[in-house]
């Protein structure tokens, strides 16, 4: 069931499951993952309009924002629940135009890489 996540609630949540998904009622079918070590990370579930699965349907992804500032140090993106709110927005454009943003991020990163002087 969805939660209203605030950042003070954001700030107070922990779990003793190895994981746990708690829902944002703002961003449908997203919200944050807590774990048990203290990350807490931003993400959405979603269909992606470009994969499919063997049987021809809509494969569902998962995509992560980056991490709250509240949890455990991990990734080195974080992103405050405004943040995150303004990205979950982006993200569910680009679905709505027909573009998996997962896949054209990796598109646009992958060919970055190769460019990186050693």
């Amino acid at each position: 069931m969805p939660k209203r996540l605030t950042e003070a609630v954001i700030r107070s949540l922990r779990t003793s499951q190895p994981q746990q998904d708690i829902l944002h009622g703002r961003t449908p079918s997203a919200g944050l993952r807590l774990t048990r070590g203290g990350r807490k990370t931003f993400f959405i579930k979603y269909l992606s309009p470009t994969a499919k699965t063997p049987t021809g349907d809509p494969a569902q992804r998962r995509y992560y924002f980056g991490e709250h500032p509240s949890g455990r140090r991990g990734q080195p993106r974080y992103l405050t629940l405004k943040e995150f709110e303004t990205a979950y927005d982006i993200f569910r454009g680009e679905l709505a135009q027909g573009i998996d943003p997962q896949e054209q991020r990796t598109a646009v990163t992958a060919p970055a890489l190769r460019h990186i002087p050693p």
